[in-house]
């Protein structure tokens, strides 16, 4: 085993660290608002400092990073304060106001965008090709959808922490449908698929 220190001082909270299609590695720094890349033939980490939220520098609640996911162009994407995307060839961010805490994030094939919003009981979706954001709220008031998964036939599915439920929307119509978990105090959290779907 063999361990990689990142260059910022402070703690950085690391929440997440996701390998990339190229072979480095991407991590999201939740206490210092930054992108982390690990570079798999310099065995050295770059960190991406993002902008803070004017009078609210170096504070959780004005910008933090908390999951990383990629894009089929190479983007990456991170949960967090707000929902951001990261372009690492123009080292640019892009802040989308419509989600201020965001959980999970999910992308498809297609360049579509999922998170899940648990304080405003949401989920939505940024649309790959014009980047306009449409929210959904989950059934249940204040269950608190945490991770999600897209299934193999498109459906997402979402774990609804408070409630314990799992709801399944469907993309096409736009409708949930909820399943109560069994078990006195059932608090869902991430989830997966088997190779049976």
């Amino acid at each position: 085993m063999v361990d990689y220190t990142v260059p910022n001082v402070e703690p950085a909270a690391m929440h997440s660290a996701v390998p990339a299609p190229d072979g480095s590695v991407w991590m999201a720094e939740q206490a210092s608002n930054k992108l982390a890349r690990w570079d798999p033939e310099t065995k050295q980490i770059t960190e991406f400092q993002d902008s803070y939220l004017p009078g609210k520098e170096g504070w959780g609640d004005g910008g933090q990073k908390h999951t990383v996911r990629f894009d089929p162009s190479g983007n990456v994407w991170a949960s967090g304060i707000p929902l951001t995307k990261f372009d690492p060839e123009t080292k640019k961010f892009t802040h989308f106001e419509e989600g201020k805490f965001i959980y999970d994030v999910k992308t498809q094939n297609n360049g579509d965008v999922w998170f899940t919003s648990p304080g405003a009981n949401e989920i939505g979706k940024v649309d790959g090709k014009t980047l306009k954001v449409t929210k959904w709220t989950v059934p249940t008031p204040k269950s608190f959808p945490r991770r999600m998964e897209i299934g193999p036939d498109g459906m997402l599915w979402i774990a609804e922490f408070n409630a314990g439920k799992l709801a399944r929307f469907d993309p096409a119509t736009q409708t949930f449908q909820e399943y109560t978990l069994p078990g006195p105090d059932p608090s869902p959290y991430s989830l997966g698929f088997d190779t049976d779907g």
